[in-house]
Parts: C-alpha cells; sequence; structure tokens
C-alpha cells in the first residue's frame, strides 16, 4: 500500500494499522518523526498498549531525547483536548513516560541483559565501556595479541609467507582483527575450522620456464629492443630466485610481474613471429607465477584469518564473563540470548507488545533481528532465521529513508532495509511533503538525485532496490514542499567553480590545489553573504505557522552560514582561508576537531616524546608555535650537520643559542619529565609546560581552541582509566580518531554570542537546519555536473 501524507486513509493506516507490519518511508524533512510520534500517542490513546509495553528504538542518544520530549508534547496534548476515555490514557502515559522504553538501540539491548542478565550469560551489574575507554582495551588487547600470533609456532610460517609474498604488516593484521570484531556475531563457524598447513613454494618449473623463454633473447636482430631487455632482466631476475632461500625467492615472485607490456619490442626485430610467441609464453607464465603464489598466499591468509576470529571469540567472552562490555558486545550478547532462549523471548514479548524503529535505514543488521523476535508471532518458535519468522498483527512499525543511510561505519546497511522489505509483511506509507526546505531547493534536488539514483527496479512501488556490483541502490523519490516559496528570500542554488572534477580529472590540478581554491572560495562566498546583506527567515515570530513564509526577514549573519564536508581533507585549508580573510569559523563536531591545527600540533609532540626516533614528528614538533623555529631554522641546522634527535649533540658551528637546539633541548627535557607520568598527567604536563593555553590567546579564535585542548586532555583523563596503555598508544588512538572521521558525531556546545561560520561533517549535520549551506570537497569526475 502506497500512500502520500494527505490522503485521509493514511491516517487510518497510522492510527488502526494493526493486521500487519506499518512500515514508513520518508524523505529529509517530510514528517517521519511526526509519524512516530503520532503512532505512539495512538496506541496508547485507542488502549491498543500502555507506555511500558512499547519499545521506541531510535538512533542517537539526543535523537531519544528529542523523541521522548516530543512523545510527552503529544500526550499533554491528548490528554488536554481528546475525547475521553483517551485523555485519562494520556494522562496515565505520562505519569509513566519516564520509565518507558525511548532509548538507542545499544540502551535497549542494555536493558535486555539487565533484566535478564543470566540468560545472556553476562554478571549482573555489568558495565558497558565507553568509546575511549573501549579504544584503549582494544589497543591493550592487540598488543598482547600480536605478541601471542609471534609466539605460537603454528603461526610462524603462515605471517612469514604473508610478509614476504604480500608485503602484510601488524598494521594490517590490526585491520583483519578489527573487521572480525565488527562481524563477531559470525565467528563460530570460522573459528572452529583447522588451521591449514601452508605448502611448500613450489617454483621450480616457472623459473625453468622463464629461463627457456629467456633464452630466445639469442633470436633478436635488433640491440637495445625492449622485449629482449625485458627478457635480460627477467633472466637476472631469475639468477636471483635460484640463488636464494624460499623467503627471499617468495619476495623476488611477488615483486616482479613475468608478462612484458603488449607494445614492448617491434616485430621487425624478431624472425618468423617470434615476437608473439615470446608475449604469449610469457603470459602463460604469468599466470604460473601467480597460481604458485595462491598456493602459499591464501592458505597462509586463512591460518591467520582463522586465528585471529579464534582469539577475538575469546575476547568476546572474556569480556562477557568479566562484566566489561563494548556497545558491539551488547548487541551481540542480547540477539544471541534472543536467539538461542525461548523463554526470554516470550517474556520480553510479553514486556514489549509493540517495537518502533525510528531511522530504520542506519539500522544495525542486529537491530532487526533483536525487533523480529520480540514482535515473533510465537516467541517459542522464533528461534532460526529471522526472515522465517511470521510477526504479531501491528507489533513492528519501522520509520526510514534508504536514501539517508550515511552511518556504514557503524553498521548500517541498506541491505538490510532491503531484505525487510522483501520478507516483513508490510503497508507501506511514502511520506513526500518535505517541511523544512522551499520549492527552489526540491526542485534542484528531486533533478539532481533523480538522476543519480537509477536502480533497475522501481524502489517506489515494492519492488527490490536495484543492486549493481553487488551494491544495493534505491530509487530517488521525489518530494513536494509543504512551505510555499517565498519571494522576500530568494533561494538559488548554485555550483560555484568549474565543471565538478573536470581539472582533476584531466589530471592538470592537484587534488591539494583543489582544495586550496574551494577553501578561499568558501572565505569570500562568506565575506560577501554579510557585506551584502542576504536575506534569511528568522523563526523570532512565534505566531508564525510552518506552512506560512516564516519569521521577518533580516541580514544575514556568519552564523546563519554552514559548511557540510564530506572528510576532513577539507579542513585545514578552509582554516588556513577563513584566518588569512580575517573571518571566524567554527568546527562544530568532534569528529572534524581531531583534525584541527591545535590538536594535530599537540599531536606531533606527543609522538616525538612517546617515540624520539620518529624524525618526522620531531621535526613537526619544532615547527609549532610552542617551539617557534621557521623552515630556515630547520635548514640551517641540518646544513651544519645537526641531527633530528632530542638526545645528538647540536653542531659546533650553530652553539646553543640556536631556535632548533634550544627546542631540542626543551623537547629531551619534556621527553624525561613526562616519561614516568601516566597518560593523562603527561599530557596535562605537555600543554603546561609548552603554555599552549596562553598561546591559544594570541590566536583569532583562541575559545576554539581552549575547547579542542581541553577536549584532548579529558580523553587523556578517560584513557588512563585502563591500566597498562602508554603515551603511544594514546597518540595511535588520537590519529585513530583523525583518520575515520566520522565515529563521532555528537555537536559541540553552542555558544549563541559567537557569531561564526559553522563547520559540520555531512554525518554531524544530519537533522540540522540552516539558512544558508555550502557543500565543499564534492568534486568527483565520474558524476554528472548539477543544473545551476
Amino acid at each position: 500500500m502506497n500512500l502520500t501524507a494527505d490522503d485521509d486513509a493514511a491516517r487510518d493506516v497510522v492510527r488502526v494499522g494493526h493486521d500487519r507490519c506499518l512500515q514508513v518511508r520518508a524523505g529529509a524533512g517530510t514528517g517521519k518523526t511526526r509519524e512516530l510520534v503520532g503512532r505512539i500517542v495512538e496506541l496508547v490513546a485507542a488502549g491498543t498498549a500502555e507506555i511500558g509495553e512499547l519499545a521506541v528504538i531510535t538512533f542517537t542518544e539526543k535523537a531519544a531525547a528529542e523523541l521522548r520530549d516530543r512523545v510527552r508534547a503529544a500526550l499533554e496534548a491528548r490528554a488536554a483536548t481528546g475525547p475521553e476515555p483517551e485523555r485519562a490514557r494520556a494522562a496515565a502515559a505520562l505519569d509513566d513516560l519516564d520509565t518507558a522504553t525511548i532509548c538507542t538501540l545499544h540502551a535497549f539491548a542494555r536493558r535486555i541483559l539487565t533484566e535478564h542478565p543470566y540468560a545472556g550469560g553476562v554478571t549482573p551489574g555489568f558495565e558497558v565501556l565507553d568509546e575511549v575507554s573501549e579504544q584503549a582495551a582494544r589497543a591493550a588487547w592487540w598488543r598482547q595479541t600480536l605478541a601471542r600470533m609471534h609466539d605460537d609456532p603454528d603461526l610462524e610460517r603462515p605471517l612469514v609467507t604473508l610478509a614476504a609474498g604480500a608485503a602484510v604488516r601488524a598494521g594490517m593484521l590490526e585491520d583483519v582483527a578489527r573487521a572480525l570484531e565488527d562481524r563477531q556475531e559470525h565467528l563460530a563457524t570460522l573459528a572452529q575450522q583447522a588451521l591449514p598447513a601452508v605448502p611448500p613454494l613450489e617454483d621450480g618449473p616457472l623459473l625453468r620456464q622463464v629461463r627457456h623463454i629467456c633464452a630466445l633473447r639469442a633470436s633478436c636482430a635488433t640491440p637495445g629492443d625492449a622485449l629482449a631487455a625485458h627478457l635480460e632482466r627477467l633472466e637476472r631476475w631469475v639468477d636471483e630466485c635460484t640463488a636464494g632461500d624460499e623467503v627471499t625467492r617468495l619476495r623476488l615472485l611477488a615483486g616482479r610481474a613475468v608478462c612484458a607490456r603488449p607494445n614492448a619490442g617491434t616485430t621487425a626485430a624478431w624472425p618468423d613471429g617470434l615476437k608473439q610467441q615470446v608475449v604469449e609464453r610469457l603470459e602463460a607464465a604469468e599466470a604460473d607465477r601467480t597460481a604458485a603464489l595462491d598456493r602459499v598466499l591464501v592458505p597462509a591468509a586463512q591460518a591467520v584469518v582463522i586465528w585471529l576470529a579464534r582469539a577475538v571469540r575469546d575476547a568476546a567472552a572474556d569480556r562477557v564473563a568479566q562484566g566489561r562490555l563494548t556497545f558491539h558486545d551488547l548487541l551481540v550478547t542480547a540477539a544471541g540470548a534472543l536467539r538461542a532462549d525461548g523463554a526470554l523471548r516470550a517474556r520480553c514479548a510479553e514486556r514489549w507488545r509493540h517495537v518502533l524503529i525510528d531511522e530504520f535505514q542506519d539500522t544495525d543488521p542486529l537491530q532487526l533481528e533483536l525487533a523480529v523476535r520480540i514482535a515473533a508471532a510465537d516467541p517459542a518458535a522464533a528461534g532460526g532465521p529471522w526472515q522465517a519468522v511470521p510477526l504479531r498483527p501491528g507489533a513492528l512499525f519501522v520509520v526510514g529513508d534508504p536514501q539517508q543511510s550515511i552511518y556504514r561505519f557503524r553498521r548500517a546497511d541498506i541491505a538490510v532495509y532491503a531484505a525487510a522489505r522483501r520478507h516483513l509483511p508490510a503497508h507501506e506509507l511514502h511520506l513526500q511533503r518535505n517541511h523544512r526546505s522551499r520549492p527552489g531547493i526540491l526542485d534542484w534536488v528531486n533533478t539532481v538525485f533523480g538522476a543519480l539514483l537509477t536502480p533497475g527496479g522501481d524502489a517506489h512501488h515494492g519492488e527490490d532496490p536495484g543492486t549493481a556490483a553487488g551494491v544495493v541502490q534505491v530509487a530517488h523519490q521525489p518530494l513536494r514542499a509543504a512551505v510555499p516559496a517565498d519571494p522576500a528570500v530568494p533561494i538559488p542554488v548554485r555550483v560555484l567553480g568549474g565543471p565538478l572534477g573536470a581539472a582533476r580529472g584531466a589530471g592538470r590540478v592537484p587534488a591539494a590545489a583543489v582544495r586550496a581554491q574551494t577553501a578561499e572560495d568558501l572565505a569570500a562566498l562568506a565575506r560577501r553573504i554579510v557585506v551584502e546583506g542576504w536575506p534569511v527567515r528568522t523563526d523570532d515570530d512565534p505566531g508564525a505557522r510552518a506552512d506560512d513564509a516564516g519569521g521577518p526577514v533580516r541580514p544575514a549573519r556568519f552564523g546563519d552560514v554552514a559548511i557540510l564536508l564530506p572528510s576532513r581533507l577539507m579542513l585545514r585549508p578552509l582554516e588556513s582561508a577563513f584566518e588569512r580573510a580575517g573571518l571566524s569559523l567554527r568546527v562544530e563536531c568532534q569528529s572534524l576537531l581531531w583534525a584541527t591545527r591545535e590538536v594535530d600540533e599537540l599531536t606531533q609532540v606527543l609522538r616525538a616524546i612517546a617515540d624520539p626516533a620518529d624524525r618526522l614528528a620531531i621535526v613537526a614538533s619544532l615547527r609549532t608555535p610552542a617551539f617557534g623555529c621557521s623552515d630556515r631554522d630547520l635548514a640551517a641546522y641540518r646544513l651544519a650537520g645537526g641531527r633530528w634527535s632530542p638526545w645528538a649533540d647540536p653542531p659546533e658551528a650553530l652553539g646553543a643559542g640556536h631556535p632548533v637546539t634550544r627546542g631540542l633541548a626543551r623537547l629531551r627535557d619534556l621527553a624525561r619529565r613526562v616519561a614516568p607520568l601516566p597518560v593523562d598527567e603527561a599530557v596535562e604536563a605537555v600543554v603546561d609546560t609548552l603554555r599552549l593555553l596562553q598561546l591559544a590567546a594570541c590566536t583569532p579564535r583562541p575559545r576554539d581552541a581552549w575547547r579542542r585542548l581541553r577536549h584532548v586532555t579529558a580523553a587523556a583523563r578517560c584513557f588512563a582509566a585502563d591500566a597498562g596503555v602508554t603515551l603511544r598508544d594514546f597518540v595511535a588512538w588520537i590519529e585513530l580518531q583523525a583518520d575515520s572521521g566520522a565515529r563521532v558525531d555528537e555537536a559541540v556546545v553552542a555558544e549563541p554570542d559567537d557569531d561564526a561560520v559553522r563547520v559540520f561533517t555531512i554525518h554531524g549535520a544530519k537533522g540540522l537546519e540552516f539558512p544558508i549551506v555550502a557543500l565543499a570537497g564534492l568534486a568527483s569526475s565520474r558524476r554528472p555536473e548539477p543544473p545551476r
């Protein structure tokens, strides 16, 4: 059933639809939260369920708090103006609202385990590690795990094989371990497999084959022929392989392709079509080289993955036994308990008769399993695959828009949304009226995304979303403006610069130059907006309705402008451009905070202290304002024979008063002072000794610098709560936050008196509204140019 929000029947589905699962698919700003709140109030007011019998699951703690407030307001309105007995039911629901289950997915899983700890196999009173503590514990676990890997004789040959034949390093192994941690619910079968044996490298036939091909070089009539030169290099390569041990042969075998370029050599230099024969034989030898590598690398990789799967499984079991769970442990443990225990499913189904999920497009794969098993028609028989579990009529209600699925790093998977549409019987209510944007913006959005989102099937009418190369894609659902056009506030959508990605696609302009020019354009645009007094509407008029033009018109301020970045790469050029222009820029997301100048400079100093052999960190530290060495000073020091080490003797020609000499001496003294300190005290000692807070007072925006430095020191205190962590671990954790970009998305506390252009990641800006928004860093040669 496909309905618009304007249809009278739609309201009946929301009010009454208890015969089947109801899914609401909504676009941005189309009031999907309003529909969810309406569903909650209708269930309570109609007497279908009490507020305590509802499990309302949303994505973030902020969203859960806002949803609770909106439910409270709706219940208060129904209790004041609704008909009897709805008023009494709404009033009773208000009394119990503070204990109602309106929470995030992880909080819901935690509630299940708290109320039924023994069913989940956890210790009553277990704790859940916060993000910083989880990262610290993971770093400590990986150090121990890496040491055990190198001490295990069963892994000696696989690890040596992968290092020599595939250049696998410890960081790559850690990435594999992280991927397995994110999928720990699927590791049981993998972890039970035996480690495969790695056979000896059989490269003798290949080397003999290549040597025979190289002997044909004597038939070439032209000295210096490219193909003949290639055969000469191959002959030397065969000699090296023959003389080396197995590890050397494996490294050499992996480091050179045997086949030649298709156009190598000239046909006339080779008699009777011999060139073509040589090329074909080399191509066959290349296939044999790849097969010889695969025969040893594949079982070696399998052995390492199986070993790591066991380590991840055992670590998760230890955390559960010790009562120190991560956020992902909550989901895995709760889902596993529901999957295995029919009595627990029955108790949860009795406790929560209706499950309502907001932002369903960002659901974790385990979320749907939790919901389906609780909403099952027969909880006792709901232990099999969730796709085969029949549901109680009206027990599951989900709201989401697949076009807004952006949290893949949190295991959000649009394929789960597609699977839900395939397997869950549902009425679908499509909400297409947008209450946030005016027609000018929506016309542009519909044009652009109507062209970009083009799956094979029609996702509007119940068919499965299209797929391309295994990637699920959904069709764009056109949006209609509920807010009329406003003649007083023109809303153009403009693309700045030339065609998107044209310069980069042609290889004429480096990416860094594109980012720098984009930042300069944005700074100029921000100044122009304020100088020209672009008109914006305000929400200052309490009598303005949502569908009216809005509040009074006023000239735009810097605080009316938001810049959205897809990644942290644009942040440093943007900060520099705004600083040169004398404009204020405020970073609003902690995910970007880790990549800001102040945090990066502090990180360089901490890295230099934690690892005095890191010459790059030492030079970067000396270039910070805390040490004040210019590039001229650094060049003079190096030309005088100086070494990049705090422990090295300075060049005699420069003397003790040279800026770099003084800086290295200061860095040495600082390292001696903080080396024995815990992580949090070490970080605070660096900040205090270098007077970073005082130096920040000289920057254009000291409040931002102070906030960022305080955030780092607070993170260090949380990080130091776990024993055994080192300053090097903390530096690695900071770098992980900067590299991962979108791991933390909560906006920092707003400062209303700070009139500055706001900067968000696209993730961090979700759900917010600004009069003027600029998207930066979107250049791509694979996208058609949007309409102007």
